[in-house]
C-alpha cells in the first residue's frame, strides 16, 4: 500500500467559549448581527443556524475554531464566532432540526455546541466514556437519531503507544442523547485487529441506501519486519450499519483494497455523493499500475460500496493525487461534482482538480494569476481544498481553500464562487488567517 495522508489529527481542545460576533481587524465596523434561521428536518449539516446559508468552520490546534457565517454575499469576516475546540463534527445530536458541533476536549471529555436560530450555544459537556474521541457521526442503527463513533486507539503495532498502555476500544454512543448529555446506550467494538492496530481513518455514510450509516475504516501500520504481527492484518475493514449497530462485513473489503492499488502505507477513503441517489459513494485515492496517482469512485448500492454500478476512475500525474477529496454541486445540476487535491504534484506545488459534470474540468494552483496575494517563490505552495459549501444560497457550491505559505508565509483562505460554468475565477475573495485569529 502506498503512503497517503490518512487519519484524523489528535484532538486537544478546551470546552470554553472564547467570543461571539467578533470580527478580527474588521471590528471597527462593528459586529454584523446574525440572521435568525429556522429548523430543518433532517437538519442541513452545512447550515448551523438554519438561515439557508452554509457556514464554514476553520481552526487550528493552537487557536481553536472560528465559524464564518454564510450570507447573501457569501462568507463574511465581520460575522464570526470563536470557540476553543478543534476538529468538530457536524451533527444534529439533539434532534431539534439545527446542526450542532461535537468535539473532544483535552481532558478526555466531549462537548456539544448546540446550533440554533441565533448561532451556536456555549459548549456543554456530554456524558461520554473517558478518553472517547468522536471520530464520526451518523445513524448507525437506523433508528432516526444521531450516534457518535470512536475507533479507539493504541495497539502493540502502534509506535506512538507505550507497551504498558492498553489503549482504548472502539465505541458507538447511540442516540437519542438525554437533556444532560447521556447516550441511550454504549456499545464497545473490537476494531484493534487482535490488539495490533487501531483505525487511522474513518469514512462514515449510508453506502447501501438502507437508512443506516456504515463505516469504512483504514489502518496504517508497518508490519513487514514484525514477527509478532497477526497474519490476518488488513488495511481496510467495512462495517455495515443495522438495528444493533455496525457489524463487520468482509464481503466488500477485497474490492476496497483493489481500488487503492499497489503502494505502501495506509488505506484512506472519503464519503461523498456524485450520482444523487440514496446510497453514498466511497472515494478511494490510490496508485495506478504506472505509479501515478488515481482516484476511484465506488458507487454505493444495495450490497455496499462498489455495488451501485461501474466505478469511475480518474488518473492524475505524480504527487499525492487524491490527498483530499470533496463532493458538491458546483454547477447546479443534480449530480455531485468532484474537487481533488494533489499534494506536491509539480515542483512541490499543490494542484486542485475540479471535475464538474456539466462545466468540465478546471485545474487550480496557488500560482495562478487569479489568485490574490503573493505565492511562495520557492515552489512550496501548498493549496488545500477545505470545503464545498453554498455560502451565498444560490444553489451552487463554492470552494473554500487554504494556501498556508501564501503572502510571505502568512497564509490565505480563498473562496471561489460556484456557477453554471464551474468555479468562477473572477472576484475571488481572500481572507488572512491573522484577521480570523488563526495566525
Amino acid at each position: 500500500m502506498r503512503r497517503v495522508r490518512t487519519g484524523v489529527a489528535a484532538v486537544a481542545v478546551c470546552g470554553v467559549l472564547l467570543a461571539s460576533g467578533c470580527s478580527g481587524d474588521a471590528a471597527s465596523e462593528g459586529p454584523v448581527p446574525l440572521a435568525t434561521g429556522r429548523p430543518h428536518r433532517p437538519a442541513d449539516p452545512a447550515d448551523l443556524n438554519g438561515d439557508g446559508y452554509a457556514d464554514a468552520v476553520l481552526g487550528s490546534e493552537e487557536r481553536g475554531s472560528v465559524v464564518l457565517w454564510g450570507a447573501k454575499d457569501g462568507l463574511d469576516a465581520r460575522r464570526t464566532s470563536r470557540f476553543a475546540v478543534t476538529n468538530p463534527l457536524r451533527a444534529d445530536l439533539d434532534g431539534d432540526g439545527y446542526t450542532d458541533l461535537v468535539a473532544a476536549t483535552g481532558g478526555g471529555g466531549t462537548v456539544l455546541l448546540r446550533g440554533g436560530p441565533r448561532g451556536l450555544a456555549a459548549p456543554r459537556t456530554l456524558r461520554t466514556p473517558r478518553g472517547f474521541v468522536p471520530r464520526a457521526a451518523g445513524d448507525f442503527d437506523g433508528d432516526g437519531t444521531t450516534d457518535l463513533f470512536d475507533g479507539g486507539e493504541g495497539g502493540t503495532g502502534d509506535t506512538n503507544t507505550l507497551p504498558e498502555d492498553p489503549g482504548t476500544p472502539g465505541r458507538v454512543l447511540h442516540g437519542p442523547f438525554t437533556a444532560n448529555g447521556a447516550p441511550a446506550r454504549t456499545r464497545a467494538l473490537d476494531l484493534g485487529q487482535h490488539g495490533y492496530s487501531s483505525p487511522a481513518g474513518v469514512a462514515a455514510a449510508d453506502f447501501d441506501g438502507d437508512g443506516a450509516s456504515d463505516l469504512v475504516l483504514g489502518y496504517a501500520y508497518d508490519a513487514q519486519d514484525d514477527d509478532n504481527a497477526p497474519p490476518d492484518l488488513t488495511p481496510v475493514a467495512y462495517y455495515k450499519g443495522g438495528p444493533s449497530g455496525p457489524r463487520r462485513d468482509r464481503s466488500r473489503e477485497k474490492a476496497l483494497l483493489a481500488a487503492a492499488g499497489p503502494g505502501e502505507g495506509g488505506f484512506a477513503s472519503f464519503p461523498g455523493d456524485t450520482d444523487g441517489d440514496a446510497a453514498a459513494e466511497l472515494l478511494v485515492p490510490g496508485t495506478a499500475p504506472g505509479g501515478h496517482g488515481r482516484l476511484t469512485v465506488l458507487h454505493g448500492g444495495a450490497g455496499g460500496p462498489g455495488t451501485g454500478g461501474k466505478a469511475d476512475v480518474y488518473e492524475g500525474e505524480e504527487g499525492a493525487f487524491g490527498s483530499s477529496v470533496l463532493t458538491g454541486r458546483i454547477d447546479g445540476d443534480s449530480r455531485g461534482d468532484l474537487v481533488i487535491g494533489a499534494a506536491g504534484a509539480y515542483r512541490h506545488d499543490d494542484w486542485i482538480t475540479v471535475r464538474a459534470t456539466r462545466a468540465g474540468t478546471q485545474r487550480l494552483t496557488a500560482l495562478d494569476d487569479w489568485m490574490p496575494g503573493r505565492p511562495n517563490a520557492a515552489h512550496w505552495n501548498e493549496f488545500i481544498p477545505l470545503a464545498l459549501l453554498d455560502a451565498d444560497g444560490d444553489h451552487h457550491a463554492d470552494l473554500l481553500a487554504h494556501a498556508p505559505r501564501h503572502n510571505g508565509g502568512k497564509g490565505a483562505y480563498v473562496l471561489l464562487r460556484g456557477t453554471d460554468k464551474g468555479l468562477s475565477l473572477h472576484g475571488v475573495r481572500s481572507l488572512a488567517p491573522a484577521r480570523l485569529g488563526l495566525d
